[in-house]
C-alpha cells in the first residue's frame, strides 16, 4: 500500500513544499477477534479429531496435533506483534530522499536521478532510482501491481522536477498502460 501525503498535510515538514512525498508501507492484515474464534474452533476439531487414535494407544497423533496448533498460534501472534516494513520517498529542493524500514537514508540530486525498471515479467519488477554515484531500490514492501503504479507517479514527479526519466523497455508497454 502506498499513500501520496500532501506536503501541507505533512506536519513534520519545515521549509519549503515538497514536489511528492510517497509513504510505502507491507499490505498486511491482522486477524479480527472472529477469526480468532475460528482458530479457537478449529484447534477444538483438531484435537476431537486426535482423541480417537489416542484410544487406540497412538498418543502421537495428539501430540502432533497440539504442537502443530501451538506454532501456529505462535506464527499469528508474532506477526501481529511485528511492524510492517515500510518506505519514505520525498521529491523536494532538487534532491530525492528515500529512508527505508531500518532507518537507513539515501539522498541524490533530483536532476541527474533516472527511474530504472528491472526484471524479466510483472511479477519480478524491481524500481531502481539511479543518478550518477548512487542507486536506490525502492518499493521493495510493495507488491508487483503497486510498483507499476508508483513507477509512474514518481516518473511524473521526476519528470515534472526536470530529472531524465527515460522508462527502459524492458518491461512490456502493456504493463504501463
Amino acid at each position: 500500500m502506498y499513500e501520496i501525503v500532501s506536503p501541507r498535510a505533512d506536519p513534520t515538514r519545515h521549509g519549503s513544499a515538497a514536489d511528492l512525498i510517497l509513504r510505502m508501507q507491507e499490505n498486511r492484515s491482522h486477524l479480527p477477534p472472529g477469526a480468532r474464534g475460528a482458530v479457537a474452533a478449529l484447534a477444538l476439531l483438531l484435537m476431537a479429531a486426535a482423541i480417537l487414535p489416542a484410544f487406540r494407544g497412538l498418543l502421537f497423533v495428539p501430540v502432533c496435533a497440539l504442537s502443530a496448533m501451538a506454532v501456529l498460534t505462535f506464527a499469528l501472534d508474532r506477526h501481529a506483534r511485528s511492524t510492517p516494513a515500510s518506505e519514505h520517498l520525498e521529491l523536494a529542493d532538487g534532491f530525492v530522499s528515500h529512508r527505508d524500514r531500518n532507518g537507513r537514508e539515501s539522498r541524490m540530486a533530483a536532476a541527474g536521478a533516472q527511474l530504472d525498471i528491472a526484471g524479466c515479467n510483472d511479477e519480478t519488477i524491481r524500481l531502481i532510482l539511479r543518478s550518477r554515484n548512487t542507486a536506490i531500490e525502492i518499493g521493495r514492501c510493495l507488491g508487483w501491481q503497486e510498483r507499476r503504479e508508483v513507477a509512474l507517479v514518481l516518473n511524473a514527479a521526476l519528470t515534472q522536477a526536470g530529472a531524465c526519466t527515460d522508462l527502459p523497455t524492458a518491461v512490456s508497454r502493456s504493463a504501463w498502460a
